[in-house]
């Protein structure tokens, strides 16, 4: 493991992994939590290099071995929890304070960076068959997150940008981590619609009471409908289009709009698994009101579609004998084994009995740090920030002022970007307590 932070594999990188445990959620935030939390990045990025580069996927398999995939689902369903039921009572009071406002940004991250790492994991059978009962967790998180995929609106409000130095005062502190909140909360729900797509594939290998829930108790085909008439992964703002790809929104022609994206091709494959899989249309319980939903997929298979995606051919095909039928019927032998239940959510839940009084203890509890556990967190950030592993994660450098594509970068602390020197001016005064706690904390990392 370099001084850099780039992992490479070997003693120290195994024992890294072997360390990883599952956090109960009074410990999130504590100094051996963001430890944890930093090595899960790590590896987030190693994993993410390994793809691109095409070599050995040592990470995968190190914690397919170790058995950590488990853990991993673990903490993603903690700090979901965390976000839902501590950072909402906290929130005015954390983003009074730099440090904490900055640590409570990095918690709420790390929903992100668990779902990157299992979106690579994932598209590896070995992965999905080792699950286990977790395997339960992630269908319902992804249950969740289609949930809110399904309904949200407004998505011109990602897309709005503070022009003006005057703008940017107005902002509050608050405002901007309730930004970043929305903004997690959505680049999640994007993700799971990978993740579906791959517990669809591996189908055959995922434990049968995961497949049973996603197909029967949660009925994932139709909350994807829902998603597909939703479209929430294209926006149009101010008289031009914009996609989500790659982790962000993107400006496109209008001649571009009919192109398929990454994300609208993952949703495309995951019907295609679920509908036409072998197992999936084994076990899937199809009903008369079903049916007719999931033929209202038919009306968005258009030729331009279908050139780019030729698979979806057999989806046509499908679809067209499906509404001449009645409803097929499940051909898998039904158990009399008792239905799997997910039980880590609900005991995460259940080991907090009052919220509200919990968050503040928290806020506290983070004030109350030492001076050295500060510099310790921080400088472990800005080492992780100035890592090349770390910025082969970031999407194309978007103005933290007024989001046009960026070249220049503060030179101090590397997290910020600019598209001018005005821009970087008027955005001082918002980015200098940030910049001075990283700058501050990377400079004591090197002593």
């Amino acid at each position: 493991m370099s001084g850099e932070g780039i992992l490479t594999f070997g003693p120290e990188s195994t024992a890294l992994i072997q360390s990883l445990r599952a956090f109960p959620i009074e410990l999130i935030g504590t100094p051996a939590w963001m430890k944890q939390q930093d090595a899960i990045q790590r590896l987030n990025a190693e994993a993410h290099r390994q793809v691109v580069a095409q070599s050995e996927e040592w990470v995968m398999q190190a914690l397919v071995d170790e058995g950590k995939v488990e853990v991993l689902l673990h903490e993603l369903i903690a700090v979901e929890i965390w976000r839902e039921r501590v950072y909402p009572h906290l929130k005015e009071k954390a983003s009074q304070h730099d440090f904490v406002r900055m640590k409570v940004y990095m918690i709420l991250f790390h929903e992100t960076n668990l779902v990157n790492l299992l979106e690579v994991l994932l598209y590896h059978a070995s992965v999905a068959s080792s699950l286990g009962d977790m395997g339960l967790e992630l269908a319902d998180y992804c249950f969740r997150r289609l949930l809110y995929l399904s309904s949200v609106d407004d998505l011109s409000s990602f897309l709005k940008k503070t022009e003006t130095a005057a703008e940017l005062d107005k902002l509050s502190d608050l405002d901007e981590l309730e930004k970043q909140c929305k903004t997690i909360t959505f680049n999640t729900a994007m993700s799971a619609i990978t993740l579906v797509r791959y517990l669809a594939e591996h189908a055959e290998v995922i434990p049968m009471g995961v497949l049973s829930r996603m197909l029967n108790q949660n009925d994932i085909v139709l909350h994807l409908v829902e998603v597909l008439s939703n479209k929430p992964w294209r926006v149009r703002h101010k008289k031009k289009w914009h996609v989500f790809e790659d982790g962000g929104w993107k400006e496109i022609e209008r001649d571009e709009v009919q192109r398929i994206g990454k994300i609208e091709g993952q949703l495309w494959l995951a019907f295609t698994y679920l509908l036409l899989g072998p197992e999936c249309r084994k076990r899937y319980e199809y009903t008369e009101q079903k049916k007719q939903v999931i033929l209202q997929i038919r009306n968005h298979l258009t030729e331009v579609l279908v050139d780019q995606l030729p698979v979806l051919q057999d989806m046509r095909r499908y679809l067209d004998e499906l509404s001449l039928m009645p409803a097929p019927e499940a051909t898998a032998a039904k158990s009399f084994m008792l239905e799997q239940v997910p039980e880590t959510r609900e005991k995460l839940l259940n080991s907090i009995r009052d919220w509200k009084r919990f968050a503040l203890d928290v806020v506290a509890a983070f004030s109350r740090q030492t001076d050295e556990e500060k510099k310790e967190e921080i400088s472990r950030l800005a080492n992780l920030i100035s890592s090349a592993g770390f910025e082969e994660l970031l999407d194309e450098p978007k103005c933290e002022l007024c989001g046009k594509d960026a070249e220049k970068r503060c030179s101090r602390c590397k997290t910020a970007w600019y598209c001018s020197r005005e821009c970087q001016l008027a955005g001082w005064k918002k980015h200098k307590p940030f910049c001075q706690m990283v700058t501050d904390g990377g400079a004591a990392a090197k002593k």
